[in-house]
């Protein structure tokens, strides 16, 4: 509507009543607010002895031209209408006009989950013209910042309302952006997220302190750990009402390294069993000696010789020997019996005496250190990236 060839100006200032509900879900937030538009209509110009405004009151307001304005990223609006309309006009004598109405909108607002849950989404309150153009109809913020109010008296349970901006655009269609950052609080998902995977993981390290030989207990305590991450990443309450993302969020980052840490902690539990099973059969199978072992020595030796009234006759023909052959023989293969073990076969039977007999495991002591270490290295690395 042009007034003297001249676009018509209409000031918007909004009182927001309650900020309802957001949900993460359907990528909305509910809102309720007042909505003030103020112009000039010079048709509507009148005396009054009393210098008062004119009222029109619900069906009233449809007798005089009023701004076709929607909100541009609305989903569902609703217009108020008990006891009566929830809409007013004010005239005053000079023809400016006030239109007041009250609503109710579900207003999309675009949602990325890359940070979730240490995400901060950017929603619009977008205003606009259906029908007029630029050259015809003008939107501005009649107070500029201050032209939306009541964000400070919302409370969200799980956000707090931060950095909000005004802007104006005329291009083809006039339109205004009221943007404002949600920061989601974080105090609800350490307690309901993240702790639990944390105890779990350490829970897990136990095993490492168990003694090697209980098998079924360090066993026990691996699955026990491994399920339990597995219902958390499957069953997460927290991430159950998100959309179904192609991505992977924060939280699903930190949950699948919780889960390679109890998973890891199993397996170092199946190293050291199949380590102290491998020496087991090493202490009851011990290697031979450099050379032949005593007994086939003097198995060959028997074979080459026969006894027969009281010399011996070796079955290759060659001369007979007396007995005190066979005496120095039976010396030397004695001394034989009696060789030392090599250094390295000594240094073996005692790590296998360690492994076999209530020694703690060498993997189990590395473990011990490993694992916690790289777990809070993780941690750092974790928080350091997602909270900055």
């Amino acid at each position: 509507m042009r007034i003297s060839g001249e676009a018509l100006r209409v000031g918007v200032t909004v009182d927001v009543s309650s900020f309802d509900h957001f949900s993460d879900t359907n990528m909305e937030y509910n809102l309720t607010f007042y909505m003030h538009q103020h112009w000039t209509d010079y048709r509507l110009q009148h005396t009054s002895t009393l210098n008062r405004n004119l009222t029109l009151h619900g069906a009233n307001v449809d007798v005089i031209w009023v701004p076709d304005t929607y909100f541009v990223n609305a989903k569902r609006s609703l217009f108020h209408t008990v006891t009566t309309e929830n809409r007013v006009v004010y005239i005053n004598t000079t023809g400016g006009v006030m239109y007041i109405l009250r609503v109710s909108a579900a207003l999309a607002c675009n949602m990325n989950f890359d940070t979730y849950p240490m995400d901060v989404q950017k929603c619009e309150l977008q205003v606009g013209s259906h029908g007029y153009s630029a050259q015809d109809l003008v939107y501005y913020w009649r107070d500029g910042l201050s032209s939306v109010e009541g964000f400070s008296n919302s409370y969200l349970p799980y956000f707090s309302i931060q950095n909000r901006t005004i802007v104006e655009t005329s291009d083809e269609y006039s339109y205004l952006y009221f943007s404002f950052e949600l920061h989601r609080k974080v105090a609800y998902f350490m307690i309901h997220t993240f702790i639990p995977p944390i105890l779990i993981v350490i829970l897990s390290w136990v095993s490492f302190w168990v003694d090697h030989r209980s098998v079924a207990a360090r066993v026990t305590l691996g699955i026990t750990t491994v399920l339990s991450m597995t219902n958390i990443i499957m069953n997460d309450p927290t991430t159950s009402f998100l959309p179904k993302v192609s991505y992977s969020k924060a939280i699903d980052v930190y949950l699948i390294w919780c889960f390679m840490f109890v998973f890891a902690a199993f397996l170092e539990c199946a190293a050291v069993t199949y380590n102290c099973y491998y020496w087991e059969l090493r202490s009851k199978n011990p290697p031979e000696m450099d050379g032949k072992p005593s007994e086939l020595l003097g198995d060959q030796q028997e074979t080459e010789e026969v006894k027969t009234n009281g010399t011996i006759s070796p079955t290759n023909g060659a001369r007979p020997r007396s007995g005190k052959t066979i005496f120095r023989r039976s010396l030397a293969r004695l001394s034989q019996r009696r060789k030392p073990k090599k250094p390295t076969d000594a240094v073996r039977d005692t790590f296998s005496r360690k492994v076999l007999y209530g020694h703690t495991a060498p993997i189990d002591r590395y473990a011990r250190f490993i694992f916690p270490v790289a777990f809070l290295i993780l941690n750092i690395a974790y928080w350091n990236l997602y909270l900055r």
